[in-house]
């Protein structure tokens, strides 16, 4: 049985990455659509909505990670050195 090589990524590829990241938006997406269509909640306290919105909220930032994984996986995939992606996600190549 052969070793894989030292310099291939391991994982899933980006473009898994980013179809998981975009059902989560998707996902989030929806569950805040529903939650507006929901009635107020009677009496003073927690609301069902809050629930639902703690997901949607939650399901973003899953999405989120997805895809900043799946920007760094495709960089990877290219050859790009992994500070080159930092400068572009913090705007510093920007500005210099």
């Amino acid at each position: 049985m052969s070793e894989p090589e030292p310099n291939s990524a391991s994982g899933p590829g980006w473009h898994a990455l980013a179809i998981v990241g975009a059902v989560l938006f998707g996902l989030a997406g929806l569950i805040a659509f529903d939650v507006t269509r929901m009635a107020p909640a009677a009496a003073v306290g927690v609301a069902p909505t809050v629930a639902m919105k703690l997901v949607a909220g939650l399901l973003v930032v899953l999405g989120v990670a997805h895809v900043v994984a799946a920007w760094r996986a495709r960089a990877a995939h290219q050859g790009r050195p992994e500070g080159e992606l930092a400068e572009i996600l913090s705007n510093r190549g920007a500005l210099a």
